[in-house]
This record gives C-alpha cells, sequence and structure tokens, in this order.
C-alpha cells in the first residue's frame, strides 16, 4: 500500500483550513486506521514545541481510501504534522508523516 496525492500537498503552504486528506492506495481498516495532527511550529516562537491539536477528529472516508482530519476551527497560521498509521486488507500495518504550512 502507498500513500497517494493529499490535501493540502506535501509541504505546500495554503489559506486556513479545517479539513485534512490523506488518500491510499488500497482500502484501509477503519477500525485500525488513524492520523493525529501535530503544530510544529509557529510564528514568532522560535522553540515552539510540537503540540498535539485539540479539537481535531479523524476517520476514514465512506470510500475506505482516505483518512480525514477535520478541525472545529480553521487552523492558525502555522507549519503542521499528521502522523499516520494504516492497515489495509492486507492486515500490513504502515505508518508515515505529513506536513504542510498554514500562512
Amino acid at each position: 500500500m502507498t500513500g497517494a496525492p493529499a490535501t493540502p500537498a506535501a509541504n505546500a503552504t495554503v489559506a486556513r483550513t479545517t479539513t485534512i486528506t490523506l488518500t491510499f492506495s488500497e482500502r484501509l481498516t477503519p477500525k485500525l486506521s488513524t492520523a493525529t495532527l501535530i503544530m510544529t511550529g509557529m510564528p514568532g516562537m522560535a522553540n515552539h514545541p510540537d503540540m498535539k491539536m485539540a479539537g481535531v477528529t479523524s476517520a476514514v472516508s465512506a470510500d475506505g481510501k482516505s483518512i480525514v482530519l477535520t478541525s472545529a476551527k480553521p487552523l492558525p497560521a502555522g507549519s503542521y504534522r499528521a502522523d499516520w498509521v494504516v492497515i489495509g486488507a492486507d492486515t500490513h500495518r504502515i505508518t508515515g508523516k505529513h506536513s504542510f504550512s498554514v500562512r
């Protein structure tokens, strides 16, 4: 299984958003596939520690090939990383990271 296009794209800088979509080449096992959104940097704070974003949910999409992270509020300016763990039909566990920024 491979990761495919994501929205926002890897290392992209985007306007404020409430949704991050990570798409994979195979169907995922919903109960065992998840993602967490981490803020890794904030403008004006040189030593911003990594911070798990509160109010963000993770769910497998209806087609079973994407994980959708949804924030209750638009993400503030900063840099972010989505850490994901997925299990496909072949039962192999795969992990990864996806980074982007919000202006």
